[in-house]
């Protein structure tokens, strides 16, 4: 689906599972893992710092006030 809100009823779940199968994430990791360069817990503790990484982003964003209509927004510094 295009959000979290969209069950996707649309797509073949054949498609979907295809798609999945091409992960380029999960494929990586699995070269990783098979070339014992990465471990289980490396990649799960990597996957628990990028969630955590992108919820403080999110945080930020959602806690940041909403730009005048009158501001110049190419002006405003968003990341800090």
């Amino acid at each position: 689906g295009h959000s979290r809100t969209d069950p996707a009823k649309y797509r073949d779940p054949a498609e979907v599972e295809a798609w999945l199968k091409r992960d380029p994430l999960l494929l990586y990791r699995a070269e990783l893992s098979a070339a014992e360069l990465l471990t289980e817990a490396d990649a799960e503790q990597m996957t628990i710092e990028a969630r955590s990484v992108v919820k403080a982003a999110a945080d930020h964003a959602a806690a940041a006030p909403w730009p005048s209509p009158n501001e110049d927004f190419m002006a405003r510094t968003f990341v800090q």
